[in-house]
């Protein structure tokens, strides 16, 4: 207990750190899953609700029962659909050597995770990885509904509008590693497609965020390619083959209407706002609108410029769409979804190709409505990113002599805990 005086205020406060029986572990530390299916087929809704939530409590009571028996590895189940019967099958096939790979994602898969290294990858990043190439090459799940199908506790139906393309979702905490989970399978896809087969693979990638914040982060981790270097991403042998150009938001031109050479890849970098595309005008313009020919935003986020770097786009078939934060994009209200379909259909309809993969990375995989996205297939929680020491885990600081918050409250209702936020800080 610490007591700190202010004048006549007194302060008495607690600082609780983490409970001392968690156990950490190493970043890159495998963790073991439940290791039952789960597989429930009731007519009802409420019963399926039931066992799956039956489920859930028996997973984490042996997790529990794993910790106390020193097994630190454990991990309790996950709330998406198809999460725990993933995880079980990518277990096997990791421990069984990757079998019914192409050479080179073997080789890649080698060179990330089983060769020593200076800066060794966690292991929310080896799962999700592992997991997309598990279903995309050895499973050859490519729809949602395959998916749910194949994995899902119980059936979920009404998915088929996103059959359009492949499509997962990663459920990764805030700061488990999402941007290099996504350099690494740009990394995978443009030696597969330079190295194996053309047609089953990309050179052409999309980052989208949702927010010029999101946007700055990736456009500083990607633009000049350094993240590649900075964590080994990519084999020395191979380096000499990595031409890949970055186009940012800020800075395409009309020149990148044209697509480099079939042994080069582009990486585009930009927010979900310059790719809106309205082809609709005011049906009553203004004088403005009509001598400057500025184009009518509508309703829908939109900017002038989005125009060009839609057209830039429309040149570069089988894109891998890979969104950052993807919960602020996936909206059921929203025009987002409807402007990466709408590329869909355009790319679809000029080159026969449309986009090539859609990746959603978020630690709130939710739509508007609360429920998860169905098709997520990796789920790494907080929880988990605490124990293995990617993020830190909080210290909370208790105020004792504080009055409550009253409804209608003023500055002055706060002051004991930001005094005692001070002290602590102090």
């Amino acid at each position: 207990m610490v007591r700190r005086r202010r004048g006549r205020d007194t302060i008495t406060f607690e600082v609780r750190k983490p409970p001392s029986d968690v156990t950490f572990i190493p970043p890159d530390s495998i963790l073991e899953p439940y290791p039952r299916e789960v597989r429930i087929d009731a007519p009802y809704l409420d019963v399926v609700g039931r066992r799956f939530r039956e489920y859930i409590l028996n997973g984490i009571v042996w997790a529990n029962e794993q910790r106390k028996r020193g097994n630190p590895y454990a991990r309790f189940p996950s709330e998406a659909v198809c999460v725990n019967n993933l995880r079980l099958e990518v277990k096997k096939w990791r421990e069984v050597g990757y079998p019914d790979v192409t050479d080179t994602t073997r080789y890649l898969l080698n060179f990330w995770f089983e060769q020593p290294r200076d800066k060794v990858f966690w292991f929310s990043q080896r799962e999700a990885v592992e997991t997309l190439i598990y279903l995309y090459e050895v499973k050859g799940i490519t729809k949602v509904t395959e998916l749910l199908n194949e994995y899902g506790a119980f059936k979920l139906l009404g998915y088929e509008e996103y059959n359009k393309y492949p499509r997962y979702a990663f459920r990764m905490a805030t700061g488990s590693g999402k941007t290099l989970v996504m350099a690494l399978l740009t990394v995978w896809s443009f030696f597969n497609y330079l190295y194996e087969d053309k047609e089953k693979y990309t050179r052409f990638f999309l980052f989208v965020a949702p927010n010029i914040i999101v946007y700055d982060r990736l456009r500083k981790d990607l633009e000049d390619l350094s993240i590649y270097d900075e964590f080994q991403l990519i084999p020395e042998e191979w380096k000499k083959d990595f031409k890949v150009q970055v186009i940012t938001r800020d800075t395409f031109s009309d020149a990148d209407r044209f697509p480099p050479p079939d042994d080069e890849g582009v990486i585009f970098v930009t927010n979900i706002h310059q790719i809106g595309f309205k082809k609709e005008r005011k049906k009553k313009e203004d004088i403005i609108t009509t001598l400057f020919d500025i184009p009518y935003p509508g309703k829908e986020p939109y900017k002038a410029k989005s125009i060009k770097l839609w057209e830039i786009l429309n040149n570069y078939p089988n894109l891998m769409i890979l969104k950052d934060e993807a919960h602020h994009i996936h909206r059921e209200e929203s025009s987002w979804q409807n402007y990466l379909w709408s590329l869909h259909d355009a790319l679809l309809s000029n080159h026969s190709k449309g986009i090539f993969m859609e990746l959603d990375f978020t630690a709130t995989p939710k739509d508007e409505k609360g429920c998860l996205f169905p098709w997520i297939i990796v789920d790494f929680s907080l929880r988990e990113a605490l124990q293995t020491g990617i993020v830190k885990y909080p210290a909370k600081v208790i105020v004792h002599d504080a009055p409550p918050i009253r409804k209608g409250f003023s500055i002055d209702d706060f002051m004991p805990y930001i005094k005692a936020a001070l002290d602590r800080w102090r």
